[in-house]
């Protein structure tokens, strides 16, 4: 082989090989429990809502899910607390739940 003829196969090999890829960390996961939407410092903006009016059942069944509350972030939607008053739990709710 000539000299160029070998130029050009290691210039095309060192092209196709395949260099060891770098481990990345893995991204850090966004707390979205404490925060709102994951951004620290920013904290949910809350309100005690009725199921029905969150999931959009309207008053179509009378008696399902009457007694239940949502506590709903009003900026990103995120539902932080489920109550259900029934029982020993309707007389002494948490501080969040109105009726």
């Amino acid at each position: 082989m000539s000299d160029w003829k070998q130029d050009a196969a290691k210039r095309r090999d060192a092209r196709n090989a395949k260099t060891p890829d770098r481990k990345r960390p893995p991204p850090s996961k966004k707390d979205t429990k404490k925060w709102c939407r994951g951004k620290v410092g920013v904290e949910h903006q809350t309100v005690c809502k009725d199921y029905r009016e969150v999931k959009g059942l309207g008053t179509a069944i009378p008696g399902f899910a009457k007694n239940w509350r949502l506590l709903v972030c009003t900026e990103c939607g995120k539902e932080l607390a489920t109550h259900y008053a029934f029982g020993a739990s309707k007389k002494d709710p948490p501080d969040w739940v109105t009726f």
